[in-house]
């Protein structure tokens, strides 16, 4: 394993900052018991909901579908669509893999808990048959405190056991992963609603900062492979004091087009739950568009009954922001089959 060089450089930066050092201490004062298993959550802004429907499994007969749509699936223990249930399963992982094909899926973040190390081949396998069906696969880590420098030696050890050196072990391309996909949710944490604005900006930056720190592990190990990462499509609403409605105390306008501007990910996949308008979606990821200098991809969530009358409806949306150019992400396998018999 390489030497732990990243750690300490970063963890210097972060002491040098008066306003993150009190963050770190907040983080590290509250209780947060997260797995690796916990999907990405929006507790921001919501919109219209809807009434539960009926509905058909979408298929490939259907209007063609642009290659580029990914998806989040989740191990979800005692869930038959989780990966814990599917992969590993040859009859389960077809299935899943004709789901992903008739919805137009190229791409899965897969969380897959220890299994790259404890069970190489079985995911090796996976790879392949994903890789086979013209899907890439990303491998999905994160969790909330990740943002504290305290979890980052944990952080470091996953990145190089479960990506690095699994796809070092593997001759074939084909069994290898693609990329490393981030869910670090700050405002997952216990502590997030009791923040106050200045706190909420502080957390913002050690999110930064973590960020920058996988991108140095990645360096050091010497993988050119993507990483991408999931946000909160209101983070950049301005506060009150700038004119805006927002919760994160920017102080200046420039903090935050700063802030989005220099974040060491490629890809950052804007996590718009809870809204059912195009418009308000394609407006809520229009100042990430113009700042973040990376692939920007708008997530859509299951949220059946709730922001959707029916599943239908939620790929309608999908194929709605594909045909204005933009890239969807869909959350998440599991609760998506679910919505069929």
């Amino acid at each position: 394993m390489p030497a732990n060089y990243c750690l300490d450089m970063f963890i210097s930066l972060l002491l040098s900052c008066s306003l993150l050092e009190k963050a770190e201490d907040i983080l590290a004062d509250a209780t947060n018991e997260t797995t690796d298993t916990t999907p990405p959550v929006d507790t921001g802004d919501t919109g219209d909901t809807g009434d539960t429907g009926d509905t058909a499994l979408p298929t490939d007969t259907d209007a063609p579908l642009p290659q580029t749509r990914g998806i989040w699936a989740w191990q979800d223990s005692g869930d038959p669509y989780g990966t814990l249930a599917v992969v590993g399963v040859p009859a389960s992982e077809d299935a899943m893999v004709d789901d992903l094909v008739a919805w137009g899926v190229v791409r899965v973040y897969g969380s897959y808990g220890n299994r790259p190390v404890s069970e190489p081949d079985t995911i090796a396998d996976w790879n392949a048959k994903l890789h086979a069906a013209g899907i890439e696969s990303h491998v999905l880590l994160g969790e909330p405190d990740d943002i504290s420098s305290r979890e980052w030696a944990a952080l470091e050890e996953k990145i190089l056991d479960r990506l690095i050196d699994f796809n070092a072990g593997r001759s074939d391309p084909l069994e290898r992963f693609d990329g490393l996909h981030l869910d670090i949710e700050p405002q997952a944490l216990s502590e997030w609603s009791s923040l106050d604005e200045a706190g909420k900006y502080a957390y913002l930056g050690l999110l930064e900062e973590t960020y920058e720190f996988v991108e140095g592990v990645m360096d050091f190990a010497g993988s050119t492979l993507p990483v991408r990462a999931d946000l909160a499509v209101w983070f950049d609403k301005l506060p009150p004091a700038l004119g805006g409605t927002g919760s994160v105390g920017w102080p200046a306008v420039s903090d935050r087009d700063d802030w989005f501007g220099n974040l060491d990910v490629d890809g950052v996949s804007m996590m718009a739950y809870e809204r059912d308008d195009l418009l308000d979606i394609e407006g809520d990821v229009a100042d990430e568009g113009l700042l973040f200098p990376g692939e920007l991809r708008v997530g859509l969530n299951e949220e059946v009954g709730t922001t959707w009358v029916d599943i239908d409806e939620m790929f309608d949306m999908a194929e709605l922001l594909e045909a204005d150019g933009y890239a969807v992400d869909l959350h998440s396998y599991s609760k998506i089959r679910a919505q069929f018999p």
